[in-house]
């Protein structure tokens, strides 16, 4: 019975193979994925998995980061290119091209066509643009050292919690001590780029993942009640402002004053004169000082906290709750939110890509609402999106 319902199972995975998948509305795509892949680790023999994890899993990350030191992915484009072809546009010999092409077919980052013959893979479209080719090597270097380095630190300190944002992981990789980030990346010149590497990295995941009105209903929360007198939304770090954008495509209807804030650094890889910035405020700001926007309808924070130890969030936070008004404002948290049970592997990435880099964790609901107390904030309401991304939005009150 068990092998009938297997085989009939495998018919409708090669023949669903063989379909679009675009057309799948976006949850059934999620929950399609999320089956799919736990039945493929439930497959796995026990050598698998030790053959999986030390050597295939990392294999593909460096055969993706070779295909975009060469440009291969913006090389190939849409068209249909063989091996010589590739070889002769990116400069390695085709011997060498060769190799590289396969290991990418046999990840689905490209397509073979035919012997020799590659094409493009759709969902690895991204791997085209030119400024996450530049970005990729940079911020792969630094990811890779910072987690390479967690075992040798956390085994150096007896196992415990890190908590000193100078003293985790990367200052541990790099062989610097009391130094935070930015100070320990700076000590290598070949990270010299690493601030927009890394905002061309949160733009891509500001478009990509969920939007504020996937999650929060904005008309209801926001519209209503609008006083025209007040800005309408403050977008707090808000880096080159995609989701500011996003939400203006989403509402154009929305009455008052957009407002993104972020450090000047930031704020200038900003493309403001896109049609995109039309109606949008660029306004450097440090959110750990005064909010200069008072009595906002919204202020939206989004993948800011998570890098910040609980004191740090909770000085940014007051800056909001003495700059909102009561009764009126919403301060709006955009963060994962950990669920007691059953995080995803995203989720538990992220949890030690913050451990590495910032010693500080990604917060369950539960700590958000421990912190928002700390700033004298009352949680109102959480919304939480339906994805292992686990993201979630917690509105806050003055």
């Amino acid at each position: 019975m068990a092998q009938a319902s297997a085989e009939r199972l495998l018919e409708q995975i090669e023949a669903f193979n063989q379909t679009d998948c675009s057309f799948l509305p976006p949850d059934l795509r999620t929950r399609l994925a999320e089956a799919t892949k736990t039945t493929s680790l439930r497959l796995e023999t026990p050598v698998e998995v030790v053959t999986r994890i030390l050597i295939t899993q990392p294999m593909e990350a460096i055969a993706v980061r070779i295909g975009t030191d060469l440009r291969v992915f913006s090389a190939i484009g849409n068209k249909q290119l063989t091996t010589t072809e590739l070889a002769a546009a990116t400069g390695a010999t085709p011997e060498l091209m060769g190799r590289v092409l396969r290991a990418l077919a046999a990840y689905g980052a490209v397509k073979e066509v035919d012997v020799n013959k590659y094409t493009s893979s759709p969902n690895h479209a991204l791997f085209q643009r030119k400024d996450l080719e530049e970005a990729f090597s940079n911020c792969q270097d630094i990811l890779i050292k910072s987690l390479a380095g967690l075992p040798g630190f956390l085994a150096s300190t007896g196992y415990r919690e890190p908590t000193d944002p100078t003293n985790t992981a990367i200052q541990y990789s790099y062989g610097v001590k009391g130094k935070g980030y930015m100070e320990t990346l700076m000590t290598d010149p070949t990270n010299i780029n690493a601030l927009s590497s890394f905002s061309v990295l949160m733009s891509i995941w500001a478009d990509g993942f969920t939007q504020m009105a996937d999650i929060y209903p904005v008309k209801d929360r926001l519209e209503t009640g609008f006083d025209t007198e007040s800005a309408m939304f403050v977008d707090v770090g808000g880096g080159h402002g995609q989701k500011t954008i996003a939400l203006k495509k989403i509402f154009p209807e929305l009455p008052g004053r957009f407002i993104v804030q972020d450090t000047p650094q930031v704020l200038g890889g900003a493309a403001k004169d896109d049609e995109a910035y039309k109606g949008i405020e660029l306004t450097p700001h440090d959110f750990f000082g005064p909010q200069p926007v008072k009595g906002a309808r919204c202020y939206y924070i989004r993948q800011c906290l998570h890098n910040w130890p609980d004191s740090s969030c909770t000085k940014i936070l007051r800056q909001l709750k003495e700059a909102a008004k009561p009764g009126y404002s919403r301060i709006l948290i955009h963060e994962i939110i950990v669920p007691e049970i059953g995080a995803s592997t995203w989720v538990a990435s992220q949890d030690f890509n913050m451990m590495s880099m910032f010693a500080v964790s990604e917060r369950s609901e539960q700590q958000w609402r421990a912190l928002a107390e700390s700033a004298g904030l009352e949680v109102s309401n959480v919304y939480i999106n339906n994805h292992p991304s686990r993201e979630g939005i917690l509105e806050l009150t003055a």
